[in-house]
Parts: C-alpha cells; structure tokens; sequence
C-alpha cells in the first residue's frame, strides 16, 4: 500500500492499494484517493479545479487539518485558508505538484517549486523524473536544470541503473511520452540519488553532466570542404547554374562548378532578386 499525506494534515491523507502483478512491470504508482472524512483538490493558480491530467497544486481539506505553524502566523495565513468548496472548512497548501487520473485517483509529480522554464515552455521536472524512473532498467532517478551562456536553460538527467545505458535509448524512449522540449540534453549514471537529511535529492551533492552523454557539447571546429559550403553561410543560396548565371533551378554544385559570391564573388543582390 502506497500512503500519502504531510503532517500539516496528520501525515496520511490517501492511500492507494498495490496489488501485486506477477511478470508485469509497475508502471504508475499514485498516491491513491483520500481517506474517510478527507477531500484532495488539484488547483489552477486561482483555486479553480484542473481537468483530468493537467498538473495542479494538490491541496487539501478536512477534519485533520492543523490550525497552523506554531509562532508564524505569516506562513500560516499563506498556506492554510478557507476551504473555497466547503462553507466553514479549513483547505493546507501543500505546494506540491499533482494531477488527477481517470479513474479518480490522484497522482504525485513533485514540488510546484521544481517547475523550470525551457524554451519559454514550462516544463514540470517531476514529471520528466517521473517517466525517467519508469523507463526498463532504470530504478530511479532525478531530474534538474542547469543554465549557461551558450545554452541558456537545458535539463540534466540522472538515473540509478545496474550498468551505464545508452542516452541515444533513453531519449527515443522518453520522446514517445513527452515533447521534445522536456526531454533531457545529459543523462549521467549514478549509484544512488544523494539525498539531504529530510529524504530529499541534494541536487548540490549531484555530479557534473557526464561529458559525451548528451548532444549540447563542445564539438571541434571542422574547416568548410568545399566552396560551395564556405560561400552559403555568407549568401544562403539554393539557385545554381554552370557559369555563374543565375537561375531558378536548383542542382548539386561540386568544387568544379564556376559561380560568383557577393562581396567577394557573392551573388549581386539583382540577380538573387530576380532569379527568385
């Protein structure tokens, strides 16, 4: 049995049976639906109910909320309030990012505060840890964002497996199950999540991304071959023709095709206007 529950609500607040399946891998294990005398709600931003699937803050209300945090009446006025679907209740915020099933159950993706920007889409890391871990041979893993100048904001991928596996699987893997946005440049083996002393992944104690795991590297600087590949950069044509003329028709230029660049010998700017 998988029990859900913070102790601002008396620990568990849900459960959800696990009833064993010879030969069958576990591929979801939710936290299940709320127990007697308890109601669990996933929210938008402005307390509004989420649809089926779509991540939410997951709160909750009933008999066994607390009043609140001893000597803070700040942090409890922002994380316990009115219940907005039970005249009188009392609702906690847990913080922690959830999505409802269809069947009814409820299912846990990680903290709201996990939530990273990639590409201006944002991109839940619960959710692509959450898919990592259930990939064959991968026991567990984490998920976390890095940033550079170069590459601006990218996802580094660590999982705990028997042996190292190959990121080009992984990628194809987790690319049938999110867009592409979401799916990790580095993924890195390691022998166990390093964890701070709450039980959670100390995201400082994590190694740098293995180098070769992931596309975004330093790659060496390859000299352009021919002509043809020196001049496109600069002039960006696709219109060729023996002896320099322009034309519409496109073919495959070798070295011993004779053409003309601007600048020096780059297509005059007439010409490339006219031939398109």
């Amino acid at each position: 049995m998988n029990l859900y529950g913070p102790t601002e609500a008396t620990v568990d607040v849900s459960y959800h049976d696990c009833p064993p399946a010879p030969g069958e891998a576990v591929r979801r294990v939710p936290i299940g639906r709320p127990v007697a005398n308890t109601s669990l709600y996933v929210l938008d931003p402005y307390d509004r109910p989420q649809p089926v699937g779509i991540p939410g803050e997951l709160c909750i209300g009933g008999v066994q909320v607390a009043r609140g945090y001893l000597e803070r009446p700040e942090l409890t006025a922002e994380r316990f309030t009115g219940d907005p679907f039970r005249p009188g209740g009392r609702m906690y915020r847990t913080g922690d990012l959830a999505r409802l099933l269809a069947d009814g159950s409820v299912e846990y993706l990680g903290r709201i505060d996990g939530q990273v920007k990639i590409r201006g889409n944002r991109v839940e890391l619960g959710e692509v840890q959450n898919a990592l871990a259930s990939l064959p041979g991968v026991r567990d893993a984490v998920v976390v964002d890095h940033h550079d100048d170069e590459r601006g904001t990218f996802l580094a991928a660590y999982y705990v497996a028997d042996d190292a596996l190959d990121p080009v699987r992984l990628r194809t893997e987790l690319g049938r199950r999110l867009p592409e946005f979401m799916i990790p440049a580095y993924f890195t083996r390691i022998d166990a999540v390093p964890l701070t002393p709450n039980g959670k992944a100390d995201r400082r104690a994590l190694p740098a991304p293995a180098s070769g795991s992931g596309p975004l590297g330093p790659r060496p600087y390859a000299a352009p071959a021919t002509r043809w590949r020196r001049c496109w950069p600069v002039c960006g044509r696709t219109s060729w023709a023996p002896g320099g003329s322009a034309s519409t028709t496109t073919t495959s230029p070798s070295a011993a095709t004779p053409f003309r660049c601007c600048g020096s010998g780059r297509w005059p700017r007439s010409a490339a206007t006219a031939s398109t």
